[in-house]
């Protein structure tokens, strides 16, 4: 931090405006006096210098006192904003108009199917509907089009595995599998995937027996895209609890098997499928 203060109260050596980005700041981790000093350098930095602190993954609580530090110090030498994601209903009419300005109507049902597949990534998504709307040349966009044209990315080809999974489709599940494989998608990345849609699954479930909500569990556990929680709320009405964690634990045994002994990757992934959709159909393991 004091590296970073010492440079950036130097005159820029060409001239002109520059611009200094702390990316992913996590306030809470810095000691007492490097958060001193940053906010100090709030204030002292010379008219030719913009310094942007961005927060993305980190936790960030406004009402703390260090974070809240941080932002009287930031809004009072220049700019102190929120820019969250757009989550669930919003996305979903960004992608409509998004596609209706391009002359490719799209059904709330198609955008949300979009969103999935792109995980709800805006610079993702907006790449996809100009492909998607170059593809069709006018007229409504339809599922098979989305999923024939649109290139999805791992985590949302994961959770229709996961769909799959839970409706007893083992075959299917382990065709998607094959599918992504075939796209050089590796077993470690698939199998860490699935335990975190399996996680959601279990974490809905949970919140329903407790009494809470879908707004609750993005909350406590920091979800970025609401629309994983609503889904798995969705997704998880109708399972037994018992069977459902049965088969999280399937695949939670084929990621620690991966990470602690030598296996045939794909053997173990594919034997982690059967065992969850036999688990979810209340059969034995």
């Amino acid at each position: 931090m004091k590296l970073l203060y010492e440079n950036a109260r130097q005159p820029a050596l060409l001239g002109g405006n520059r611009v200094m980005l702390i990316d992913d700041l996590d306030a809470e981790a810095l000691p007492e006096a490097e958060l001193s000093l940053l906010c100090e350098l709030c204030g002292d930095l010379p008219p030719e210098t913009y310094l942007v602190m961005a927060v993305r993954g980190a936790p960030f609580d406004p009402k703390k006192p260090k974070p809240k530090k941080l932002i009287a110090a930031a809004g009072a030498a220049g700019i102190c904003c929120a820019l969250d994601a757009r989550k669930g209903a919003d996305l979903r009419r960004f992608v409509r108009a998004a596609c209706q300005k391009r002359g490719c109507p799209i059904s709330a049902d198609n955008a949300a199917l979009l969103i999935e597949r792109c995980s709800g990534d805006m610079g993702v998504l907006a790449g996809e509907i100009e492909k998607l709307c170059a593809y069709q040349q006018g007229g409504e966009l339809t599922a098979e089009v989305i999923r024939h044209v649109s290139s999805a990315t791992a985590e949302g080809d994961i959770y229709a595995i996961a769909r799959r999974m839970i409706k007893g489709d083992a075959d299917g599940a382990l065709r998607e599998i094959g599918a992504l494989l075939a796209q050089k998608q590796t077993v470690p990345a698939i199998v860490t995937n699935l335990g975190y849609a399996f996680s959601d699954l279990c974490r809905a479930q949970a919140a329903r027996a407790a009494g809470l909500g879908s707004a609750e569990v993005v909350k406590d556990f920091g979800y970025r895209f609401a629309f994983r929680v609503s889904n798995a709320f969705r997704d998880s009405a109708n399972l037994d609890s018992r069977r459902l964690y049965a088969a999280a634990g399937a695949v939670l045994d084929a990621e620690i098997t991966l990470k602690s002994a030598a296996a045939d990757e794909r053997v173990l992934l594919e034997s982690a499928v059967v065992r969850a959709v036999a688990a979810l159909r209340g059969e034995a393991l």
